[in-house]
């Protein structure tokens, strides 16, 4: 699909399954006209979307490591990962060196690319539940990367919650992982502006 695509290709979503549902598994191309939040807010700017459920920090380095990303040149790389480490039993501070890797391993393989770094959107239904404490954790450790040059660190997890910390189910679903319609219109609301910013037209 990259090499198929690749002339097309302006800006990049890369992540695990709460980036593939942008579009699901097939059509991952932005198309003008579509009906889909990533069609409405990102068909104008070459978008598509490279996430693959289940996806860990280390299958994103594979990806990046064996060709995934050789065929295209993003002008853009939003990246959002790390939910699947900590349901794997990876402390957020662990799971923050992986993504960490990832940047480091876009950088060196994309190098005139910007990347938007947003780390691992929230989990756990109360804001003292255990995962969620380690998305804090990993947020909290990966926010040194963005150097407003070539990284943008974005924390936008408040955005999918209520006052009390609870997760807001209008964007959530009861899952606590993946988000519904609702949360991607939160989740293009919040970068949009960011993206238009950094393209080159």
């Amino acid at each position: 699909m990259a090499k198929d695509n690749a002339d097309e290709i302006r800006l990049l979503f890369f992540g695990d399954s709460i980036t593939q549902f942008w579009t699901g598994s097939e059509k991952r191309m932005s198309e003008k006209g579509g009906d889909r939040i990533f069609d409405k807010e990102f068909a104008d700017l070459g978008a598509v979307s490279f996430g693959i459920s289940g996806d860990r920090t280390e299958h994103l380095l594979y990806r990046i490591e064996h060709g995934n990303l050789d065929p295209i040149s993003p002008e853009v790389i939003v990246l959002m990962a790390g939910v699947n480490n900590v349901y794997h039993g990876y402390s957020g501070k662990e799971t923050a060196e992986g993504i960490e890797e990832v940047v480091q391993a876009l950088r060196e393989k994309k190098p005139e690319a910007k990347i938007i770094l947003l780390g691992s959107f929230p989990t756990g239904p109360e804001k003292d539940s255990p995962q969620r404490k380690e998305v804090d954790i990993l947020q909290k450790n990966i926010s040194h990367l963005g150097d407003e040059k070539h990284v943008y660190y974005r924390n936008i997890n408040q955005s999918f919650l209520n006052e009390d910390g609870t997760i807001n189910y209008k964007t959530i679903r009861k899952d606590n992982v993946h988000l519904i319609k609702g949360g991607y219109q939160v989740w293009a609301d919040e970068i949009k502006p960011l993206i238009l910013k950094l393209m080159k037209n």
